[in-house]
């Protein structure tokens, strides 16, 4: 549920803002046996911002989707949105940022399309450690927040995006990153993507790669990740859409104890339109 709206403020320029929740309906208030990682509540916020918009483009502030948060239903064969698609489960299962979703204490910028090219970009400046665990000096709302009485770097969060599209033809190229990652100073992830789409017609071609790399606080890779997806939607009917995908997970750092894991999967899934 959402609500957007818009201000004229006079040659070509607009006020705009927009709250954007997600319900949840089997999720309660974060008590009982809620599964790990499905938030706090059946009412979570997704995107929430001011902004200005203009023949220069778009500027959003506050709660804001990150540069590639389009690369997974644009390039995903079975729909990003459903929990089933092997591209998105091998994404989130390494922690990758591509498609991170909304950014809190962030600000995105979106450019007109030029030559069929559109620029998107974002950094978020990451959100106090305030609450427990805070000693004095007290944790502050600035760029340090002080964690038992030591200073740690603040997380950030960035990404910048480019976007070609004409006519049948789609391709994408998205580099996001993650610095200080919960608050630990040098412990940073870097994440990149190619994406590119078709459609003949009577077929759409998808394809993808993305590529992961996390360091430590000392600077050593410790998980390095290449993820690779083709698929295809072939419409049977006017009604009738097939989806076919086929995704591979590859680990580049073997012999890093826990980070062994790699994976091929396969998705198929037929959907009947009643309307």
């Amino acid at each position: 549920i959402g609500f957007r709206g818009e201000e004229a403020l006079g040659n070509g320029m607009k006020a705009i803002f927009g709250l954007e929740y997600q319900l949840r309906s089997d999720v309660n208030s974060g008590i009982g046996n809620v599964p790990a990682g499905s938030g706090g509540g059946s009412l979570q916020s997704r995107q929430t911002y001011v902004g200005l918009s203009g023949s220069f483009g778009e500027v959003k502030m506050g709660r804001v989707y990150s540069a590639g948060d389009n690369f997974g239903g644009k390039y995903d064969s079975l729909d990003a949105a459903n929990s089933y698609s092997p591209l998105q489960y091998f994404a989130l299962s390494t922690g990758m940022t591509i498609a991170n979703g909304a950014v809190s204490n962030a600000i995105a910028f979106k450019s007109p399309a030029f030559y069929d090219v559109t620029v998107r970009s974002y950094y978020g400046f990451g959100a106090s450690n305030s609450g427990s665990g805070c000693t004095a000096p007290a944790c502050n709302g600035d760029n340090v927040a002080y964690v038992g009485g030591a200073a740690n770097d603040q997380q950030r969060n960035y990404g910048v995006g480019f976007d070609f599209d004409k006519g049948p033809l789609s391709l994408a190229f998205v580099y996001s990153g993650q610095s200080d990652i919960n608050n630990v100073s040098g412990v940073n992830r870097k994440d990149w993507a190619i994406g590119a789409t078709y459609d003949f017609g009577m077929a759409a071609l998808y394809g993808t790669y993305q590529g992961d790399k996390l360091q430590n606080a000392i600077g050593v890779t410790t998980a390095k990740w290449e993820l690779y997806s083709l698929g295809v939607t072939v419409p049977v009917t006017k009604v009738d859409l097939l989806r076919l995908m086929y995704a591979q997970l590859d680990n580049k750092l073997p012999g890093v104890a826990g980070n062994d894991r790699g994976a091929d999967s396969w998705g198929a899934v037929f959907e009947h339109s009643l309307s």
